[in-house]
């Protein structure tokens, strides 16, 4: 979306440093959702994450013709690996994406429960922090506020089956 772009590319002007548009961090798509009357692409995309939060049914699309969870953290693995590869050690990478991939994020973090994204949703602009961890990602901040570092117990599986 156009203004997670000018967002980065604000960031990144304000830093000095360059940006670059990476089409794995594209929004889910929500397929049929799409340009429907609110009520109604809200009510499918709800009805999407319940699948996929409360019953774990990951491989299902968020919405008719939409895209699965498992694909969509895919997406954000093939991201988060090149990124690693090109930004070793303990330098810090600013990433602007889109509200339903920061959610599927949570999945990646040893210290947030299930659900946590959908519980917690993230409004425009608002931000998360995610440090590397021993087994996957430690959140550190969500929506502006700190976060417990101890690890949770109790997880599913990612929606690959695999952090």
């Amino acid at each position: 979306m156009v203004r997670a772009v000018q967002t980065a590319k604000e960031i990144a002007e304000a830093h000095g440093i360059p940006h670059t548009v990476d089409d794995d961090l594209v929004e889910v798509s929500v397929g049929k959702a799409e340009g429907m009357p609110e009520d109604e692409g809200m009510a499918l995309l709800s009805e999407g994450w319940v699948r996929w939060i409360k019953e774990a049914d990951y491989a299902s699309p968020l919405a008719p013709g939409g895209e699965s969870a498992v694909d969509a953290m895919a997406r954000v693995r093939r991201f988060l690996a090149r990124a690693r590869k090109r930004h070793p050690g303990d330098e810090r990478v600013a990433v602007v994406t889109h509200g339903g991939l920061l959610h599927l994020l949570c999945f990646l973090c040893e210290n947030l429960p299930d659900g946590h994204g959908y519980r917690n949703w993230l409004r425009n602009t608002e931000s998360a922090e995610f440090v590397d961890g021993e087994h996957g990602f430690l959140c550190t901040v969500w929506g502006g506020l700190p976060v417990d570092l101890v690890p949770v117990d109790s997880r599913s599986a990612a929606p690959d089956g695999a952090v």
